[in-house]
């Protein structure tokens, strides 16, 4: 890959794996570091879907302003009785889960690019 006009090796090739170890490592990488930002919205989401099961007259908004404040509102009861990582409640499982995604789809987007006749150079 090129990087401002100069070619960059990326440092798992540069070290001597393969590329396709080098694909679901930085698969692997790429999913596990994208729950960090991705975790808190997915707990307060599963939160105030429990609360709509829990209690079927309660409202739910949809989409729109309603909604954003019910989230911030339901973020702030959870800061308030587990702290901030309260926010991160299940990451380790999460981690795992994106991580693995990530690793198959670095793994599978070659090999189907190859079937398909797609040129495929990386990202």
């Amino acid at each position: 890959a090129e990087y401002r006009g100069k070619l960059v090796e990326p440092t798992l090739t540069s070290w001597g794996a393969g590329p396709a170890v080098a694909n679901v490592v930085s698969g692997f990488c790429a999913g596990v570091f994208a729950s960090i930002p991705n975790a808190p919205g997915d707990v307060v989401r599963s939160v105030v879907q429990k609360k709509l099961f829990d209690d079927p007259t309660r409202k739910a908004y949809g989409v729109g302003f309603g909604s954003i404040k019910e989230h911030i509102q339901v973020a702030g009861e959870i800061i308030a009785k587990r702290g901030v990582q309260g926010l991160y409640a299940g990451f380790s499982f999460k981690a795992l889960h994106l991580g693995g995604s990530g690793a198959l789809m670095a793994m599978l987007v070659p090999v189907f690019a190859n079937i398909t006749g797609i040129k495929y150079t990386g990202v």
